[in-house]
């Protein structure tokens, strides 16, 4: 009996979680939500490959998002070409590569070389919000010490061809910090970069979904055939 009343009153606490919705105008709901956030967003220092110069290329940093127990998503463009990525959480760092990349959509896949939970990162719910104008969205200022949250809220569905499947916030944010709703479950993340005149647009999690499933790559050619011996040679 005492079990059964363990597990209703387990049962009760994480539909409780689940249900929490993280108010912009109350402080300590706003205090909750960045120590949310910080155990799903990750902070990248990617070391560019060297190549032909004889100065050293300038480290650059990136946010990331957790997706998997290894994985996180991040903006291609940001860890292109990267000698080494490192992914630091609020426990520690850990190295990571590139396993997927999709400049056109702007996804890339990130895997580390240790589950993220060792250094205090776990994967993010997916927001299954149904998009609509002024619906309330959430960022990290950063990931430092006790940093606290920005607010925006999404202007455009990114229903129409111009945009392409982008959905469209009121807050300029810049490398890849992702985005997430009034439950704390990931949207998406900024795919603004230096060149784009437009800085408000997100990547969504549809992007990603794409980016993971493509089949757009040329297959590989099938191996040559080895020559036929002439009918005399057999």
């Amino acid at each position: 009996m005492k079990r059964l009343a363990l597990l209703f009153l387990l049962l009760a606490t994480t539909a409780h979680a689940e249900e929490r919705r993280y108010r912009s105008l109350v402080s300590r709901d706003m205090d909750a939500l960045s120590s949310v956030l910080r155990r799903h967003v990750a902070y990248l220092t990617i070391e560019p490959k060297r190549g032909d110069s004889p100065i050293s290329p300038v480290a650059r940093n990136a946010y990331a998002a957790v997706l998997e127990p290894q994985r996180l998503v991040a903006l291609a463009h940001l860890v292109d070409d990267a000698d080494a990525i490192h992914v630091k959480g609020p426990k520690g760092s850990l190295v990571a590569k590139v396993v997927l990349m999709d400049k056109k959509r702007r996804v890339a896949i990130l895997e580390t070389t240790a589950g993220l939970d060792t250094i205090g990162l776990f994967p993010a719910p997916r927001s299954t919000a149904e998009r609509k104008i002024d619906m309330e969205l959430f960022a990290l200022i950063s990931t430092e010490g006790e940093s606290g949250v920005l607010h925006t809220v999404l202007t455009h569905k990114g229903d129409i061809p111009e945009y392409e499947g982008h959905p469209r916030i009121d807050l300029k944010l810049t490398a890849g910090m992702p985005v997430f709703d009034d439950r704390a479950h990931l949207f998406g993340y900024s795919r603004v970069l230096a060149w784009d005149s437009d800085r408000f647009m997100v990547v969504p999690l549809e992007k990603v979904d794409a980016a993971r499933t493509s089949t757009g790559a040329a297959a590989a050619p099938p191996p040559p055939k080895a020559p036929e011996k002439p009918w005399w040679a057999r």
